[in-house]
């Protein structure tokens, strides 16, 4: 039986990205039935997409093991204001970046482009290897591996991943660019409310109706769809099958306990001293374990910062449930992302 089921799945593309290869695992372990699979240009465009589209799914980058969060989903993700729309699961995915180009010797190298997060992630040994070779950011690592194939100047490389050097005829120059060896990226999948068929977590009660201070503005059907793929800048559509997909270990045990949850909240406190401190001592009474805690700037005020936490889930009703009811007094606003499964 599909735990989710979607006319439209949108990610950050073009096909051959590191998202691309985390929403076709997420089709695969949620046993998804999903017409469509869009790629977008970037993050805020398929969270634009989502937010026009009802029935769709929507996969994107959380965070990376060496980098830390990534801004831009988690800042547009704050921003959403239909609160219908719930993080319905994450999973993790192994990153292996390569340098990539059509020509075969690195020597003639002088501009390298890929992703903010994968020139981050390799900025060691970038600087050791090409020190003064300029680099350069794009929107993906997969567009960045068809520009270079595009392009076809041997003087250019993109830091991308094996499925691209594939996808578009690249030679590899490079392995195992990534400065740390155990390089894995986190993923959401988001949508609205999805019945999950296997989640044995109960979803939250909680009045969190209290709105965020945003000029965040709804986006018209028309700029939204405008944000999407078009064939004139991204590549041909070539679809990647799962089983090439599945390729990257993904880490997960098909008899993992499916009990295994999280719950993502983000609030802002009062402005006051050890008005964050009182908040974690409520989890801390609680037994309740946070698992990632992350401060992001209000855009409001200088100053003035919203806090993103995951919270370990193991007993929605008797824990998370009233340990947030107490959190509420001690905040200005408190936001439920979602209550959703691990994979």
């Amino acid at each position: 039986m599909s735990e989710l089921i979607a006319e439209n799945i949108y990610y950050l593309g073009p096909d051959g990205s590191n998202a691309h290869n985390a929403m076709l695992n997420f089709l695969g372990v949620c046993h998804a039935d999903v017409k469509n699979k869009i790629s977008c240009r970037s993050i805020k465009s398929a969270l634009d997409e989502l937010k026009n589209d009802e029935n769709s799914l929507c996969v994107l980058p959380i965070e990376n093991s060496i980098e830390g969060i990534v801004r831009e989903t988690i800042d547009n993700l704050l921003k959403l204001k239909d609160k219908q729309i719930k993080i319905q699961g994450e999973m993790s995915l192994p990153i292996n970046h390569l340098l990539l180009s059509t020509g075969s010797d690195k020597s003639q190298i002088r501009q390298i482009i890929s992703h903010p997060q994968a020139l981050a992630q390799c900025a060691n040994h970038l600087y050791n290897l090409f020190p003064d070779v300029e680099l350069k950011e794009v929107s993906s690592t997969s567009y960045a591996a068809y520009k270079v194939s595009k392009e076809n100047n041997p003087q250019m490389a993109a830091i991308a991943n094996e499925a691209c050097s594939k996808l578009f005829n690249l030679n590899v120059l490079e392995n195992n660019l990534n400065d740390e060896p155990d390089n894995k990226t986190r993923f959401y999948i988001l949508g609205r409310n999805f019945e999950v068929a296997t989640l044995k977590c109960e979803h939250l009660h909680i009045d969190d109706e209290r709105e965020f201070r945003t000029d965040a503005s709804p986006v018209s059907e028309g700029k939204a769809s405008a944000r999407r793929s078009q064939a004139s800048d991204y590549p041909e559509r070539k679809e990647i099958s799962r089983q090439s997909a599945a390729k990257c270990e993904t880490g997960l045990d098909n008899n993992s306990d499916i009990s295994l949850c999280k719950t993502a909240i983000v609030l802002s406190t009062k402005n006051k001293s050890g008005a964050l401190c009182d908040v974690l001592k409520i989890f801390q009474k609680h037994d309740i374990n946070l698992t990632y805690i992350d401060s992001r700037p209000s855009k409001k005020c200088l100053g003035e910062y919203l806090f993103f936490m995951e919270l370990d889930v193991y007993d929605v009703k008797s824990k998370v449930e009233p340990a947030l009811e107490e959190v509420k007094q001690y905040t200005d606003f408190l936001r439920i992302l979602g209550t959703f499964k691990i994979y």
